[in-house]
């Protein structure tokens, strides 16, 4: 679905510098905080997160949604399970 709808980018006061897609080649900065907006018609979710040296840090969090938590490479993740009933 990325090549349907907007999936995230870096963060700022105007709608993101750059679209995130395979093919892109920007550089990511230490501290720099990203949208993460993963979606497929009919239903989105958005998160924001900072970029650490130890990994993403997300300044966003499910309320609404039941969570959904996983981890990769000692890096926790608390989703929406936007699925989920």
């Amino acid at each position: 679905m990325w090549k349907v709808h907007h999936q995230g980018g870096p963060q700022s006061y105007t709608n993101g510098f750059y679209l995130i897609t395979p093919d892109t080649h920007s550089i990511i900065r230490l501290h720099q905080c990203y949208g993460y907006n993963p979606s497929i018609t009919g239903t989105k979710t958005e998160d924001g997160f900072v970029v650490t040296e130890d990994g993403p840090l997300f300044i966003t969090y499910p309320v609404t949604f039941p969570a959904i938590r996983s981890s990769r490479d000692g890096i926790e993740f608390n989703r929406p399970g936007i699925l989920e009933v």
